[in-house]
């Protein structure tokens, strides 16, 4: 199959995801449909757990060591996070890192959380994560919730490539659960990463004083993509204040 064919039917499959998603959550809300979701269904797939780390192991149980970490991690490393709350006072970046992993340690997302200052923040650059120039990053077995922005931020401006999300869980994240950004050089991208096995939900609506009316939240809104997969994945009450939210996965 030719390049031209194979962009074609990709596109084309990207765009009845986004469709579909955009019917199944851009109704008009109300309070009652903002409450906490019952459990994930008995009947849908878990994810498999991931092999025992490897490398050099840097376990954290703060979130300073958290951050002090993801600085000084180095290539074929795992940081390993122990059960409990990191609330996040400034942005962790991972710019030039190689076949690196950071991980909950029980393997349970519920049980290790990245929070931000919150739902209700008043600054923009609330993000918990940001993925640069980087090839091989695994982010797996955590929680992020309680930011005002981003979630995971890939930067595709920066070509990262081989990154993985597995297993992770995206509550009240207020504008984009993970973004892909882009640049102006179309050859520049993501290359090579998936999105498997997480479980997005809000419980809030946003107010109307935010973009658009209140309706500019998604779960995933990326650019510049090649490669990527997104599967076995759940999305709950993304929701715009008017029924007019982003959708579920938007590429």
């Amino acid at each position: 199959m030719n390049s031209s064919l194979r962009m074609i039917i990709v596109t084309r499959l990207l765009s009845k995801v986004v469709l579909l998603a955009w019917a199944a959550l851009s109704h008009t809300t109300d309070a009652a449909d903002t409450q906490p979701s019952a459990e994930i269904p008995a009947w849908f797939p878990k994810a498999p757990p991931l092999p025992p780390a490897t490398g050099e192991i840097i376990r954290v149980a703060t979130a300073d060591e958290f951050l002090a970490a993801v600085d000084r991690v180095a290539p074929g490393g795992t940081i390993l996070l122990a059960d409990g709350q990191y609330k996040l006072p400034r942005t962790a970046v991972l710019q030039r890192k190689r076949n690196i992993a950071i991980r909950g340690v029980s393997g349970d997302p519920a049980k290790a959380i990245l929070s931000g200052k919150g739902w209700d923040s008043p600054g923009r650059g609330d993000d918990l994560l940001h993925i640069g120039q980087c090839d091989g990053i695994t982010i797996a077995d955590l929680t992020f919730t309680d930011c005002r922005s981003y979630g995971i931020k890939v930067e595709a401006e920066n070509a990262p490539a081989n990154i993985h999300i597995y297993n992770c869980r995206f509550q009240d994240i207020g504008v984009r659960a993970i973004k892909g950004s882009a640049g102006q050089d179309p050859k520049i991208r993501a290359v090579k990463g998936s999105v498997r096995f997480c479980y997005f939900e809000n419980t809030k609506i946003p107010p109307a004083d935010w973009l658009y009316g209140g309706d500019y939240i998604a779960a995933i809104d990326m650019m510049a993509l090649e490669d990527w997969a997104f599967s076995d994945n759940i999305f709950r009450n993304v929701k715009g204040r008017n029924g007019g939210g982003r959708a579920a996965i938007f590429i």
